[in-house]
């Protein structure tokens, strides 16, 4: 009896380690549960970030499209009343032979403003939030927004003219599914191209309408391979190889400004109508060339008040009848009028910055 009273004192020992060792397991099960369901959370979190950081992008890049679209608007409601105005004025103060003068002017002017149509607005409103409640890849669910399709999207551009040392430009234009779902991250537009050391300031601007401009510079002659993905995926046919030749300098001609008293030219723009505008230095003015070189007006004088020109060194077309110029002593900029000549507003003046030495627009940014 006593030996058998041993082996169950050895049984009752058994049990209590037994005892021990669950506890100690559970305790360490219930805190791999704690920390699995920290990760968790914290995934969660993640995603829910995720989630309102997409949102937000699109919401921006379409309140940028609609500011756009509202800007030009407002431009060209401002140049129509600015039009307007001058033509009432004319009316009230000048003397019939001036309004003659002015009449084929502003009837082109108002024929220019006519015509001017606004870019079709590829704005949505809809947006949706669809959960999926799908707790084992711990996703919160998609944005419903049209889906890009990588396959149906283009490249355009790649039979260009492309030299060593000019900045190419392609333009990727994507295609969607209107209606289907979208995932997290849209329109994530990555462009490779090879050999990667011998590509220069690489840039993807989106465009108004949508589409995607690329821009870059080869540095040396040869062939270059351009790989375009969306969302991770890539293009159909990517890929897109592109020759790239030695850059070309061709002199077309020479341009006889016929005007004996041009002096010191320091500056020159054309508009899309072929119309010149060049600033001379030592004359304070600004003086217009038809597209053949014959001279046709000049505005501006020695000043300093607004509408007078002091030393002006550079000028731009904002359109074809609106100009910036440039003026290196007074540090501002001026807007005119090219074919009324009218001062329409002044930037900076004298003493708030440094001599302002040159001028001009870029792209209009939509990304």
């Amino acid at each position: 009896m006593k030996e058998k009273n041993i082996d169950c004192i050895d049984v009752i020992r058994g049990i209590w380690e037994t005892a021990a060792d669950l506890e100690t397991n559970f305790t360490a099960a219930k805190r791999q549960v704690f920390v699995a369901a920290e990760q968790m959370i914290a995934t969660i979190q993640e995603r829910e970030r995720e989630t309102i950081a997409a949102l937000e992008k699109t919401r921006v890049s379409r309140m940028e499209k609609l500011e756009a679209a509202k800007n030009q608007a407002q431009l060209l409601a401002k140049q129509i009343n600015q039009a307007a105005e001058f033509a009432s004025d004319l009316v009230q103060r000048s003397s019939s032979s001036d309004i003659m003068q002015s009449n084929k002017s502003l009837q082109e002017r108002f024929e220019e403003l006519s015509k001017i149509k606004f870019a079709e607005i590829q704005v949505s409103s809809f947006v949706q939030f669809v959960s999926t409640c799908e707790p084992q890849s711990l996703n919160l669910g998609f944005i419903k927004n049209g889906e890009t399709d990588p396959k149906r999207s283009t490249v355009e551009g790649l039979s260009e003219n492309f030299q060593a040392g000019v900045e190419a430009k392609i333009l990727i234009c994507p295609k969607t599914h209107e209606g289907e779902i979208n995932k997290l991250h849209v329109d994530q537009v990555e462009v490779l191209i090879e050999p990667v050391d011998q590509v220069a300031s690489l840039m993807i601007n989106e465009e108004f309408s949508g589409n995607l401009q690329v821009k870059f510079v080869p540095k040396v002659p040869g062939a270059y391979n351009i790989t375009a993905k969306i969302n991770s995926e890539k293009l159909a046919n990517s890929p897109f190889k592109i020759q790239v030749k030695e850059r070309q300098l061709e002199i077309v001609g020479e341009l006889d400004l016929q005007n004996k008293d041009l002096e010191s030219p320091t500056g020159i723009a054309v508009n899309s109508k072929g119309l010149i505008a060049v600033a001379s230095y030592d004359k304070s003015c600004i003086m217009i060339f038809d597209k053949e070189g014959k001279y046709v007006r000049q505005f501006g004088c020695y000043g300093e008040i607004p509408g007078e020109l002091s030393c002006p060194v550079d000028v731009t077309f904002m359109n074809d009848d609106e100009i910036l110029v440039a003026e290196e002593n007074s540090h501002r900029i001026q807007q005119f009028y090219v074919k009324t000549v009218n001062f329409v507003k002044i930037l900076g003046r004298e003493g708030t910055g440094e001599d302002v030495r040159d001028i001009f627009i870029g792209e209009l940014n939509r990304s």
